[in-house]
């Protein structure tokens, strides 16, 4: 035999010495692994790509805890991740001591509590004094521009103040009380006068609209030199039953008598002094400017990037002397 011939059939055994070694490295894996006939054939597939394991087999690799190797690296105990309390969120609403309402037992609400939220160009446009003749008129234009707004009312036991309500109620907007008397000299006698002229418009809104007012609004607004005897107590008075009163920071001055075009430039320009703005109108019988206006106010507002909401009981009221 040539030299040749002996060297090819000695690199002949190394190959074959050297496959069976590898066959058995391999075998020996899927015996220790738990690999199945089909797994294996997919493992020797060598087509090139990024290799996963076959389904069975632990792409991590496992060390038998009975088995005491010294160089094996450290494995660190996974803790499995444990399931916390939720935190106990803050209640939006309390309710009062109703143990010391002696007087009206019945005339109280749940009082917000939460956070106010932040909005800026949102108007919130209120009506006082209503309803009127023009109550419907009004409705009218708030629900063609899809509006919601406040109305501070002044209700009596009339069959027509009774629809307008219902109808002021039904179409989603927020009725707050304004007085029953409307009479200075008599609601800002003293505190007690001014409740009981409360506990009649609160009465009347509630049995008509079956919905509780936790809003109201003071007749000349929270300040004025009518009140300024009796101002703190009726506030505490009504705060510790859960209300929360509103004023304004943009006068449209419509109870001066003013032009449609004045009302409109009044407003317009009155809100862009403030992030958001709570206008005062009026809706009486002899408020024809205030709707003639009001179609031409939201119609500017809305063009200059305006929205509109009605008052809820996350909006931070304006008081004056407290926030304004």
């Amino acid at each position: 035999m040539s030299i040749s011939n002996k060297t090819k059939g000695r690199n002949s055994s190394i190959k074959k010495s050297s496959l069976l070694k590898i066959i058995s490295v391999f075998t020996l894996t899927a015996i220790m692994t738990g690999c199945s006939a089909d797994d294996m054939e997919d493992f020797f597939d060598l087509t090139p790509a990024v290799r996963t394991p076959p389904h069975n087999v632990s792409a991590v690799p496992v060390v038998n805890p009975q088995i005491n190797n010294e160089n094996a690296p450290i494995q660190n105990e996974i803790t499995p991740p444990t399931e916390t309390e939720p935190a106990e969120t803050e209640p939006m609403f309390e309710k009062p001591d109703r143990s010391q309402f002696t007087e009206y037992p019945n005339m109280w609400v749940e009082k917000y509590v939460g956070k106010y939220e932040k909005k800026e160009k949102t108007i919130y446009l209120t009506f006082d004094d209503g309803p009127s003749k023009y109550t419907e008129d009004i409705l009218r234009i708030l629900k063609e521009y899809n509006i919601k707004a406040t109305f501070f009312v002044i209700p009596d036991e009339s069959k027509e103040c009774a629809d307008r309500l219902r109808t002021i109620a039904a179409a989603g907007h927020t009725i707050g009380v304004h007085s029953y008397t409307h009479n200075y000299l008599t609601i800002y006698e003293d505190e007690q006068a001014y409740l009981e002229d409360f506990a009649n418009a609160y009465d009347i809104i509630t049995k008509v609209t079956n919905q509780k007012p936790w809003l109201y609004r003071f007749p000349g607004g929270s300040v004025n030199q009518y009140n300024r005897h009796c101002r703190d107590e009726i506030k505490a008075a009504l705060d510790e039953r859960g209300f929360v009163y509103y004023d304004w920071n943009t006068d449209s001055n419509d109870w001066r008598g003013l032009s449609p075009e004045e009302l409109c430039l009044n407003v317009t320009n009155d809100v862009k002094r403030f992030p958001s703005a709570t206008v005062l109108m009026h809706d009486t019988d002899t408020r024809e400017n205030t709707v003639a206006a009001l179609e031409n106010i939201i119609k500017c507002l809305k063009e200059s990037g305006y929205r509109f909401a009605p008052i809820t009981q996350t909006v931070e009221p304006i008081q004056y002397g407290v926030n304004f």
